[in-house]
């Protein structure tokens, strides 16, 4: 007995392609990510993911895939697209990113080879056709929430590297609003010595000294790293 949603396994498929209802072409052994839908008696939809062509081309590692796998067993949820938008919050880390922006559709392609058109491997809707799934899931909550992943506006988190990022936004606004920093009358003759040319590094050292956060930019050669060794 099949019900509507419920996700399949390998033995499924197996049967299916022995029934010669599906046809894989290709050299390589199919990896297929699918859930079942009633769309009217007797007929069955399947959307399929090749996991393993998304990871041969390098959008996902098996850590994303694996990470996704949880969250889907956790939260029950079948929806390839969802197990989609875990693998790409998974992957978002490695790519060095703090969390997967959804506000726009994502398409996954296999890099042409001899000329070849290039083939479509699978596609991530954007954030409006996700939120059904993402917003009641167990697995997904909202910021102030402790879930194992967080939608933030557009934005999908690890609840780790949300937790990072809101105790670093915190630091920074609470240095920024720290009060006056030294008194400059006694800091003068350090800075005449360390500085004895006027000028944006010994500006950018009266700046630090007199607050609680400062951000110091330059092009390269124009003293960053000489002007904070002395601050």
């Amino acid at each position: 007995r099949v019900e509507s949603g419920i996700k399949g396994n390998p033995l499924a498929v197996d049967q299916f392609f022995e029934g010669g209802l599906i046809h894989h072409l290709g050299d390589k052994p199919a990896r297929f990510e699918f859930c079942v839908r009633f769309h009217a008696r007797n007929i069955i939809i399947f959307r399929f993911m090749d996991w393993h062509a998304l990871e041969d081309a390098g959008h996902f590692a098996s850590i994303d895939r694996h990470f996704a796998e949880l969250m889907t067993n956790l939260s029950g949820e079948s929806a390839p697209h969802f197990k989609l938008a875990c693998a790409e919050a998974s992957a978002a880390i490695r790519r060095g990113d703090s969390c997967v922006d959804l506000s726009h559709a994502r398409v996954y392609d296999l890099a042409p080879e001899n000329g070849a058109p290039t083939e479509r491997i699978a596609e991530l809707p954007a954030l409006a056709q996700l939120l059904p799934l993402l917003s009641p899931s167990v697995v997904v909550g909202r910021p102030g929430e402790r879930k194992p992943l967080i939608l933030d506006g557009s934005r999908l988190y690890l609840f780790r590297y949300f937790d990072f990022e809101r105790r670093l936004a915190h630091a920074l606004s609470s240095r920024a609003a720290a009060g006056p920093g030294m008194d400059m009358g006694a800091a003068s003759p350090l800075l005449d010595k360390l500085f004895p040319e006027t000028g944006g590094q010994r500006a950018a050292a009266e700046t630090a000294l007199r607050r609680g956060l400062t951000v110091i930019t330059g092009g390269p050669g124009t003293g960053k790293t000489y002007t904070a060794a002395r601050i």
